[in-house]
This record gives C-alpha cells, structure tokens and sequence, in this order.
C-alpha cells in the first residue's frame, strides 16, 4: 500500500528520496513475507493432514491464478500504460493482502506442546544443528533450496531480455502475467494430486526439472534460435509459474520431514537458506552485463538441474510413516491411521 502511494504521487518527492524508499519498503515487505509464509506453513502443519496438503495447493492454486487472471485481464492494460498506473496496481495488490486477514478469523488453531528446546537466538541455532544429525535429508534439502533460489535472480531479467532482444513490454507485460498464473493454476492441480498420490519427493523433483527449462528456453527465444521468438515469448512464463509451486512443495516436504513441534523452526532454515543467497544478485546483474544472458541464464539451468539431481538422495518420509496422519482436534501428537 505504501508503494502504491509513493506511485500515485511520484512529483511529492524527488527521485532520490523515492527510489530510497522504495527499496526500503520492498526490503520490509519481503520480510513481512517470509514471516508470513512461515506462519501460514507452521498452521497447515497442524490442520492440514500430509496426504491432503498436495489438494490443498490445488485448489488454492486454481483459485488464485483465477483471481489474478481476471484482475490482470481486466485492469493491468489500463494501469500500466498511463502515470501512476503502477501505483493503482501496488496499491490494489495492498488492499487484497489486507482482506486476507479476514480469513484469519475463520482459522481454529489447536494448541500445542511447545518443543522440548525452547531456547532462542544463538543456543537455538545450535541446539538446530545438533538435530540435523537425526534428519540427513534435510541438510539436502537445503542445499537443493539454495540452488533452487537461483531462479529467483533471474525473474527481473526475463523482462530486461525480451525488452533488449525482441523490442517486447508494455501490454505484453499484462500477457505475461495471465500466462504465469495460468499456469501455476494448472501445474499447481497436477502436482498437487501427484504429491498426494506418489509423495512430496517426486512432485519436487518434477518441478525442479520443469523450472530447470526456463531459463534456457528463455535464451532460445532471446537469442533468435527459434522461428518467430517475439510471437512465442510468453511461454518462457509458463515454466515461470511453476516456480511458486516449487517453494510451496519445498514447505511441505519439510512439514513431512520433521516432528510437529519442530515445524517452526525448521521452516524458518528453510525459508532463510532460500532468501541467504539473494546476496549475490547484485554479482547476477553484473555478470549479465559483463557476459550477456546466454551464459547466466545457462549457468542457472545447471545449477536447478543440479538440485533435481540431489532429490534422489532424499527420503520419502510417508515410508517412515505408512497410513494416513490425521491431526487430533485437541492438538496432540498426530495418530497414524491403519
């Protein structure tokens, strides 16, 4: 909301102060975002049985994408092509963040047993990395989030290269954003039943193979190495809508890994292991206009190739706990059903 503000009335402030505080308010949003995905994670955790988590990110997904198609269809030609259209959007995204707080007030949270090791800041780190020995997968896990986080730099950088190479932007960017969403919506069904079906290790690993793909299909099209590459860039963000599913199922094999009671704390690793990296992304940017975007964004496809790969050295934890794991109401220890 306070972004969209600053867009509305950009003649209130000079260049200097706005791009100041532009940055200081995207910093303090995402932040208010990891905090938030770590707290709605913590909260399926506990109401949410693993054998429905994968329905669960189906139909949130459809839903969403829904939502957001109509919204971009509707409204984005409009706003990004005349001033201050930028700052109706942001300010719009802000009021739809704020109504979902309403849902909140629906949520029934079941108590329960605080973790044995309760200690915070450093004695918690370590009492953490004490425990890593009883969960080796995890320590895999966050290697294949780190590597995985490297698609990340790259999402402003799609944009910059069809702008650069194909002359593509303005409208195409509300193209783009129904593409994507349409497809979170879709790969979100499939993979969310697949999940539920045959485990979160292998949804993970599809995705990770899937978004390994953008970048270098985005380089084809770029680059002219395939027939009329402007007329067929909106499918690089095809495999860019798989990216949110991705950190969504990153989530759930943690919840599956882990005990309940633990749930906190090892998401918050995972969540930190994912944003650690972006302290490279200034070296991203300087790379691509040192080399280009063929070799970044092909390094970058090794790189999620790489974390797929490492999926095959996880567990699958429903082998470790056969059956069905239903929540008590009263949130107690999770019973396994026959």
């Amino acid at each position: 909301g306070a972004i969209g503000l600053l867009g509305l009335f950009p003649q209130a402030w000079s260049v200097t102060v706005r791009v100041g505080v532009f940055l200081a308010l995207y910093g303090l949003f995402f932040c208010a975002t990891g905090l938030n995905q770590l707290g709605m994670n913590t909260l399926q955790g506990k109401l949410i049985p693993p054998h429905r988590r994968g329905r669960l990110l189906a139909l949130s997904s459809v839903v969403g994408s829904t939502l957001a198609v109509l919204a971009a269809w509707w409204w984005m030609p409009q706003w990004v092509t005349r001033p201050g259209g930028f700052g109706v959007l942001f300010f719009t995204s802000g009021a739809l963040f704020a109504g979902g707080l309403l849902g909140l007030a629906l949520l029934r949270e079941p108590a329960q047993d605080p973790p044995q090791d309760s200690s915070v800041g450093a004695n918690a780190l370590r009492a953490l990395l004490a425990q890593l020995g009883s969960y080796p997968s995890f320590a895999t896990l966050l290697a294949i989030t780190m590597l995985f986080s490297s698609s990340l730099f790259l999402f402003p950088h799609y944009q910059a290269l069809a702008r650069e190479h194909l002359g593509l932007g303005g409208v195409q960017l509300m193209v783009w954003v129904v593409v994507q969403n349409v497809a979170l919506g879709s790969v979100g069904v499939v993979v969310g039943t697949l999940a539920d079906r045959r485990g979160t290790r292998l949804a993970l690993r599809v995705l990770l193979f899937l978004v390994a793909l953008g970048p270098l299909w985005a380089v084809a099209l770029g680059y002219g190495w395939v027939p009329q590459p402007a007329r067929w860039f909106w499918t690089v963000f095809i495999l860019l809508g798989f990216t949110p599913v991705t950190i969504r199922m990153l989530a759930n094999y943690t919840l599956e890994l882990v005990p309940a009671a633990e749930h906190p704390r090892f998401l918050s690793v995972v969540n930190f292991s994912l944003a650690a990296p972006f302290v490279l992304s200034p070296l991203v940017g300087w790379m691509i206009d040192l080399w280009g975007y063929g070799i970044v964004f092909v390094g970058v496809s090794v790189l999620l190739l790489t974390a797929a790969g490492l999926t095959f050295l996880l567990e699958e934890p429903r082998k470790q706990h056969p059956g069905p794991l239903v929540p008590s109401p009263l949130g107690q220890q999770n019973e396994v059903l026959p």
